[in-house]
């Protein structure tokens, strides 16, 4: 999968999942000023390893990982593969 697919991909989810639409690469996604709460962080994360067939390791579950969308994508290329 390519960066700019998963990225776009990722985008979509999570408009889907939050019903926010104004969301960019650099939106804070979970932690101070994210656009996601606890539950809807666990949500999201369900629905990413369900569409894109992964399954996170307990030890990416962070905020660093989840800081933004750049960083998320990333972590999925890397379960990609």
């Amino acid at each position: 999968m390519d960066i700019n697919t998963a990225k776009s991909e990722t985008i979509d989810l999570i408009k889907k999942i939050t019903g926010k639409t104004n969301i960019n690469v650099d939106s804070p996604l979970i932690g101070k000023g994210g656009i996601m709460d606890s539950m809807t962080a666990a949500n999201f994360i369900n629905s990413l390893e369900e569409k894109f067939k992964i399954y996170f390791m307990h030890e990416d579950l962070n905020l660093e990982s989840f800081s933004n969308i750049d960083s998320l994508v990333n972590l999925i290329i890397k379960y990609s593969k």
